[in-house]
């Protein structure tokens, strides 16, 4: 079986959390990155070892070397890019929300089922321990019904959290 070949579209902080997927990964090989920062996609270009960089996402999807796509970029840019992947047959994966109204998701959907590719939106919480337990003590009527959540996250064991730049608020 030959290996997947996989284009990151955007490259931002968040993607220190995706990467390691593809570090060293028998199934999959990272070909391609795209951003609109060119000093960004640059860094992660040297860091990554991935030769071929976009600023385009256009550009990566008409490269018939790339099989599959992740698109991690701004919410507001999750449809125009995910419709685009599928028309350009290539499988995709995005990390939720799906796109910003229900007019969008069914436009995404609509683009799946037009294409012969798979497109997955995920949640990252899905499986997380904490999550998994207060489902169940939803479930169970153990908590009654939940007016709000709030939820802290500590990346790693140092306790310090992980930094998200002030740029990144606005989107």
């Amino acid at each position: 079986m030959s290996r997947i070949r996989a284009g990151l579209i955007g490259t931002g902080a968040i993607t220190d959390f995706h990467y390691p997927a593809y570090w060293d990964n028998p199934k999959v090989t990272l070909h391609a990155i795209c951003d609109v920062d060119a000093d960004l996609v640059r860094r992660r270009s040297m860091e990554w070892a991935v030769a071929t960089t976009y600023s385009d996402y256009r550009e990566l999807l008409a490269n018939p070397e790339i099989d599959a796509v992740e698109v991690i970029t701004p919410h507001h840019l999750h449809v125009e890019i995910g419709v685009a992947a599928l028309e350009a047959g290539k499988h995709g994966s995005m990390q939720k929300p799906m796109a910003m109204n229900v007019s969008e998701c069914d436009a995404l959907i609509a683009a799946e089922k037009r294409s012969d590719r798979q497109f997955r939106v995920f949640e990252n919480f899905r499986y997380y321990p904490p999550m998994v337990k207060a489902g169940e003590l939803l479930l169970a009527g153990e908590i009654g019904e939940p007016l709000s959540i709030r939820i802290k996250c500590v990346q790693g064991t140092t306790g310090k959290g992980w930094e998200i730049p002030y740029r990144r608020w606005e989107w």
